[in-house]
């Protein structure tokens, strides 16, 4: 079975996009055996991807730009 399920009804007034109705995207999990990590229903459905900052890294940065 598909993992995840995106929908789009369109962007703009609806006489603008008349011509556009519900559309439907289904998505597997995209994970093979060697990874720890796959990809997000946003990041499948939207093609728009997440960055992960270990807390640490994160720590780090924010204490660099606190005392600059």
């Amino acid at each position: 079975p598909e993992e995840y399920a995106a929908y789009s009804t369109g962007a703009g007034e609806p006489l603008e996009r008349a011509d556009f109705g519900l559309h439907l995207e289904l998505f597997t999990i995209r994970r093979t055996v060697d990874k720890l990590k796959y990809l997000a229903g946003s990041e499948s459905g939207m093609s728009v991807f997440i960055n992960d900052v270990p807390p640490e890294k994160a720590a780090e940065r924010l204490r660099e730009v606190a005392h600059a």
